[in-house]
C-alpha cells in the first residue's frame, strides 16, 4: 500500500495473492510445558541415545539445530559455560556444521549444576565405550562450513556430543523420533522447540531479568 502511494510501484498486485491456509497440523502446535509433562516426557526418553539433546534443551533452551552441533570443545569445564557457535544442518546431500544465522546468536551460557554434572558424568561414559570398542567405535565424519564463497571442508571424528553408543553422531531429523515416542507413549504433544519457549518461561517465573533472558536465548 505504501510503495502504490507513492508511485513506486503502478498495481498493487499482492491483491491477487491467494495465501496458503494456516496449517492446522498437530506439529505447529506450541506449548509450555510443565514440570510434571518435562518429568514424564524425560522419563520417556530416558533408555534412548536422544536423552542427551532433550536434556540441553530442557536445561539450556537452544535450537534443536543448535543442540545438534555443539562440540565437548565448546564446554569451559572451569567457569561451567558452553558457547553456542553452530548449527548442525542438512546442505548440499550431508550432515553440515555451519555458523548461526545471526552473530548475534552466538553466545556462553552458563551450566546449571544438573547439566554440568550430568555432561561431565556423559563424557567419561563415551570415552570408555571408545575405548571398549576398539576399532568397533563408528569413526564418523561431518562437513564444515567456512563461510560464503568458501569451500567446506570435512572433519574426521568431530567430538560432538550427541553421539550413539556406537560412536555414530545424530542429527536434527533424530528429535523426530520423540515426537512420535511422545505422542505414543505419553500422550504429550512434543516439539523440541517448545522447550526454548518452556525454558523461556521458566526464566520469566524465577524472575531473571529479561535482558539476561535475551542473552541466553
Amino acid at each position: 500500500d505504501y510503495a502504490v502511494k507513492h508511485k513506486y510501484m503502478r498495481n498493487d498486485n499482492f491483491r491477487q495473492i491467494e495465501t496458503p491456509k494456516e496449517d492446522s497440523s498437530d506439529d505447529f502446535i506450541e506449548k509450555i510445558y510443565t514440570e510434571e509433562e518435562l518429568d514424564k516426557l524425560e522419563e520417556c526418553f530416558s533408555t534412548t541415545n536422544l536423552i542427551t539433546a532433550f536434556k540441553i534443551g530442557r536445561a539450556l533452551g537452544v535450537r534443536v539445530a543448535e543442540c545438534f552441533g555443539l562440540r565437548w570443545s565448546d564446554i569451559n569445564w572451569e567457569k561451567h559455560t558452553i558457547w553456542v557457535k553452530r548449527q548442525m544442518v542438512w546442505e548440499d546431500k550431508m550432515w553440515c556444521l555451519r555458523n548461526t544465522k545471526t552473530k548475534a546468536a552466538i553466545r556462553e551460557i552458563d551450566l546449571q549444576d544438573e547439566i554440568y554434572n550430568y555432561l561431565k558424568d556423559l563424557k567419561a561414559k563415551q570415552e570408555q565405550q571408545k575405548e571398549k570398542l576398539g576399532v568397533a567405535y563408528h569413526q564418523t565424519r561431518v562437513a564444515i562450513d567456512n563461510g560464503r564463497n568458501k569451500p567446506k571442508t570435512i572433519e574426521e571424528n568431530p567430538d560432538l556430543i550427541n553421539l550413539k553408543d556406537n560412536g555414530d553422531y545424530l542429527s536434527t531429523d533424530s528429535a523426530k523420533i520423540l515426537f512420535r515416542m511422545a505422542r505414543d507413549k505419553t500422550g504429550i504433544h512434543f516439539k523440541y522447540h517448545n522447550l526454548r519457549h518452556t525454558h523461556a518461561s521458566w526464566l520469566a517465573e524465577h524472575g531473571v531479568p529479561a535482558i539476561v533472558t535475551k542473552k541466553r536465548l
